[in-house]
């Protein structure tokens, strides 16, 4: 099923991740995530989509409705790690009103 967030353009400062940029991305969001993160319930997670003024990552996992949210990397230790860098978006606007625009 697609989703609006599936359909380009993104906003202003988002940029579109290759595969391989993609994969180092999703691979430092793991190290990041507490052992009992909701994202060990999410089926065939990835990241879409990086902004190009922070460190905020779009990411897509695949449900009965696609599941989109903006997670922030903190590049930090593992106890810095929270479920509270999670940012459910649903449209286009959502995750521009989530991270506000990016200068």
């Amino acid at each position: 099923m697609t989703h609006v967030l599936d359909q380009r353009p993104l906003p202003d400062g988002w940029i579109d991740v290759t595969p391989r940029e993609a994969r180092r991305l999703l691979a430092q969001l793991w190290r990041e995530q507490p052992r009992q993160s909701i994202l060990s319930t999410l089926n065939n997670l990835r990241v879409v989509a990086r902004a190009g003024g922070s460190d905020d990552i779009l990411c897509r996992a695949d449900a009965v409705i696609p599941v989109f949210f903006v997670a922030h990397l903190t590049w930090g230790p593992p106890a810095e790690r929270t479920d509270d860098n999670l940012y459910p978006v649903e449209t286009v606007q959502d995750l521009i009103d989530t991270i506000g625009p990016l200068d």
